[in-house]
């Protein structure tokens, strides 16, 4: 089971983000990637990623 804050830091809608390119926006990637596990990032996140397995009976 993994949980993810998406979005983290961030808004979808940050023009100051969305003009980001190239190394600039892979490294914004990397970072957002990174810390989107941190409980207290997940907790602020407007959205929430829950992956996980269902065992089969």
């Amino acid at each position: 089971m993994q949980i993810a804050g998406v979005e983290p830091a961030i808004s979808a809608d940050d023009e100051s983000y969305n003009r980001l390119e190239g190394d600039v926006r892979e490294r914004w990637l990397d970072l957002l990637f990174e810390i989107s596990s941190e409980p207290s990032i997940v907790a602020a996140s407007r959205h929430i990623l829950y992956v996980g397995r269902r065992n089969s009976t």
